[in-house]
C-alpha cells in the first residue's frame, strides 16, 4: 500500500506502539522505581533491563572495576548496590573545582598541592574527583565508618602512587610537617572514627580542602518517612559543620 493512507496507518501503527509502551511502562512503575530498571534499547515492547552496578559505576563516573578495589576487594551485589546508592556523580563534582584547579596552577591555593580531608569519604568519590579535576593533593585524610568502602578508596589512592601512613604516626606528626608530606595518606575507620577524629585532631590549619558528604537517607524525597536533619543519619551533617568551623577558626578556608 502506497500514498497517504499508508502514511495515516503506519503513523496509526506507531502510536499504538507507543501507547503500549507508555502502558506498560505505567503498570511498572513502581517495579522501575524499586529495582533501578531502565528502558531496554533492543526493545519497542516497553521491556526493561536491570541497571547493574557496573552500569552505575560507569554513569557516576569512577574507573572501570573501582567497586571491586580493582581487583583487591570482594563484596555482594547487594553491597555495591548500596555504596553506589551513596555515592555522588563524580562529573557534577567536577564542575565545582575548575577555579581551585586554576588557583592551584597559578601558584595562589595550595601550589605544592592541597592537604585534603575526606569526611564520609564512602568508596572514595571525593579523591577520585579531585584526581579528575588534574588537582594535586600531598596527603589525603580519610574519614568513613566501613571497612571495606576505606579499602576501595585505598586500593584507588595506591594507584596512583599514594602510601599509606599509620593513624598513629600521624596524629604524633606536627602540624607543620603534614603540609610537607608527599604523596601519602591516613584512615581513620570505625564505627565511631568521625567522632574521634574531630575530637583528637589537632592540625586544622594543615587544612587546604575539605570534601565528603554526610547520609543524606533522612532528607531524600523517596524516605516518605524522612525526619530531615534531625534523623539519625542525616543528623550527622554537624560533624561536617564542624570541621568547616575548625578550618575557618584556624584561618584556613
Amino acid at each position: 500500500m502506497k500514498g497517504p493512507e499508508a502514511c495515516t496507518l503506519g503513523a496509526a501503527e506507531q502510536d499504538e506502539r507507543a501507547l503500549r509502551r507508555d502502558e506498560s511502562f505505567a503498570k511498572h512503575a513502581k517495579r522501575i522505581k524499586s529495582m533501578n530498571l531502565i528502558p531496554d534499547p533492543k526493545h519497542d515492547d516497553g521491556s526493561c533491563m536491570v541497571l547493574d552496578h557496573y552500569m552505575a559505576e560507569a554513569a557516576l563516573g569512577f574507573p572501570k572495576g573501582h567497586l571491586d578495589g580493582y581487583g583487591s576487594v570482594y563484596s555482594t551485589d547487594t553491597q555495591k548496590r548500596s555504596w553506589i546508592g551513596d555515592s555522588f556523580c563524580i562529573r557534577s563534582v567536577m564542575h565545582c573545582m575548575p577555579l581551585w584547579s586554576a588557583l592551584q596552577k597559578e601558584g595562589r591555593w595550595a601550589p605544592g598541592g592541597a592537604v585534603a580531608l575526606s569526611l564520609f569519604d564512602g568508596i572514595g568519590g571525593g579523591p577520585v574527583a579531585v584526581h579528575d579535576a588534574g588537582i594535586k593533593v600531598r596527603i589525603w585524610i580519610i574519614v568513613e565508618k566501613e571497612k571495606l568502602r576505606t579499602k576501595i578508596t585505598e586500593a584507588f589512592l595506591e594507584q596512583k602512587g599514594f602510601t599509606s601512613i599509620t593513624r598513629d604516626d600521624f596524629m604524633n606528626t606536627p602540624t607543620h610537617i603534614i603540609s610537607r608530606l608527599e604523596s601519602t595518606y591516613v584512615v581513620f575507620q570505625g564505627e565511631h572514627a568521625i567522632e574521634e577524629f574531630l575530637g583528637e585532631f589537632k592540625g586544622w590549619s594543615a587544612i587546604t580542602m575539605l570534601i565528603g558528604g554526610s547520609p543524606c537517607s533522612d532528607i531524600t524525597a523517596s524516605n516518605r518517612k524522612r525526619t530531615y536533619l534531625e534523623g539519625a543519619q542525616s543528623s550527622l551533617f554537624k560533624y561536617y559543620a564542624q570541621a568547616v568551623k575548625n578550618i575557618h577558626t584556624a584561618g584556613k578556608l
